[in-house]
């Protein structure tokens, strides 16, 4: 029953004999202890103030022995920040013997800045050897402002349309910067432009500032990429809000667009599962690839060729295969429609790319699934003429069309070069044959 904080077992192999030690030849084994405190962290003011200033209070507990102090490890988050918007009251706190919880206050610092209402929040951590467990471990505390007497527009930003795409015909991608409910005068705001995309060179410069114009609650920004020939992944704009003394900035002040390249976008198909059958559940698969994964979903534009039917010998395929945002490809499935008891050979169905909007077709650029015929009507196929397969007579199973004593069923069972001789015993059917080599 004792506190004694978790421990370690290492083992370690030595000296082998007819045996050599690789790189894994110790092994550490941890010994959780069940009989350390419970730590858990609760918010018993969730609201402080610069007014007064009116503090908040995180409060760490302990369940189980308090004989020993205990020191408690923690992270602080959230957007205000220690020392300028509240008192620094460090990543840790010990409660001493004897006491089971302590208080944490949050003690905001009255400034003179116009800015929304900020958070704090604590998340408690453990570590191996820290001599306790967590329970709740997280907890946020708001800080409100008592500055913005002249009610100043609050900026907020948002990516409206987060994907622009490259191509002859260009898809822009779209911020809006809002400014709430305030929307007297004109409205002068500033921002900075950064991400992986150059600006000038992969879309229209945005500049530095834009006008919400009198009466208006925002302005959108088109991020309008520029066509080049350059083979490049996706790439970011990120447009942040700059800090002006005639409004406020929400957080995050910050959104992104992503522009997706058409030149990256070459499509190949292949058959990766090139053989289907009419019976049983065996179907076919084509993979449409592009050779870039992107942000923005492609649709590929396809026809289909080959001796076999759509809608009677296969499923309907679809006119364009979609590949999902994020992903360098997709999977079209061929399913047979079923045995249609028509002996007509093994069919082919051929998947070809066809040229289309934000891709280029590589290769190949087509690919075959072969729909095997039930084997029997194969063989039927391949002995009879188009006539006599329509006539059972002379190509069902129980005709005998030579005539030499053998039906076509037993035929194609034991194959035309096995020697089969059928005599009837009763109502019994002998059957004798031999295999030939």
């Amino acid at each position: 029953s004792a506190a004694e904080g978790d421990e370690t077992v290492i083992v370690t192999l030595s000296n082998p004999v007819g045996a050599v030690l690789d790189a894994q030849a110790s092994h550490l084994f941890t010994i959780y202890d069940d009989d350390i405190n419970t730590v858990a962290l609760t918010v018993t003011d969730t609201t402080a103030s610069e007014t007064g200033p009116d503090p908040g209070a995180f409060v760490i507990a302990r369940a189980g022995s308090t004989a020993n102090p205990l020191t408690v490890l923690f992270e602080v988050l959230g957007t205000a920040a220690a020392g300028a918007d509240y008192a620094d009251f460090g990543t840790s706190v010990t409660l001493p013997a004897g006491q089971s919880s302590v208080t944490i206050p949050v003690q905001p610092v009255d400034d003179a800045t116009d800015e929304l209402n900020e958070t704090v929040e604590l998340k408690l951590v453990a570590v191996p050897g820290s001599g306790y467990k967590l329970g709740a471990s997280t907890g946020t505390v708001t800080i409100t402002d008592n500055d913005n007497r002249a009610a100043l527009p609050v900026l907020s930003v948002v990516a409206a349309d987060p994907l622009a795409i490259e191509a002859a015909s260009c898809d822009p991608g779209l911020f809006t910067i809002s400014r709430g409910t305030n929307t007297a005068g004109n409205l002068t705001l500033y921002f900075t432009v950064g991400g992986s995309a150059t600006s000038g060179s992969d879309y229209s410069a945005l500049g530095a500032s834009a006008v919400i114009s009198n009466g208006l609650s925002s302005v959108s920004l088109p991020v309008t990429p520029l066509n080049n020939s350059s083979a490049e992944n996706d790439e970011t704009v990120i447009l942040t809000l700059s800090s002006a003394d005639t409004y406020l900035l929400n957080y995050p002040a910050a959104a992104t667009v992503i522009i997706a390249d058409d030149d990256s976008a070459v499509v190949t198909v292949a058959a990766t599962d090139p053989n289907a059958g009419e019976w049983g559940t065996n179907s076919g698969a084509f993979t449409v690839t592009r050779a870039v994964a992107s942000a923005a979903p492609l649709t590929v534009s396809c026809q289909l060729a080959g001796t076999a039917t759509s809608g009677a010998d296969y499923l309907a395929l679809p006119p364009g295969i979609l590949i999902p945002p994020g992903s360098t490809g997709a999977v079209v499935v061929l399913t047979p429609s079923g045995d249609d008891g028509v002996a007509e050979g093994d069919e082919t169905v051929e998947l070809i790319l066809a040229p289309g909007s934000y891709y280029t077709l590589g290769t190949p650029s087509s690919a075959q699934v072969t729909i095997a015929d039930r084997p029997i009507d194969a063989w039927r196929f391949t002995r009879f003429t188009p006539a006599e397969l329509l006539d059972p007579g002379l190509s069902g199973d129980g005709a005998d069309p030579e005539p030499d004593g053998i039906v076509n069923l037993l035929e194609y069972a034991f194959g035309e070069s096995n020697e089969v001789r059928v005599s009837y015993l009763g109502l019994g059917v002998r059957l004798d044959f031999e295999l030939s080599q």
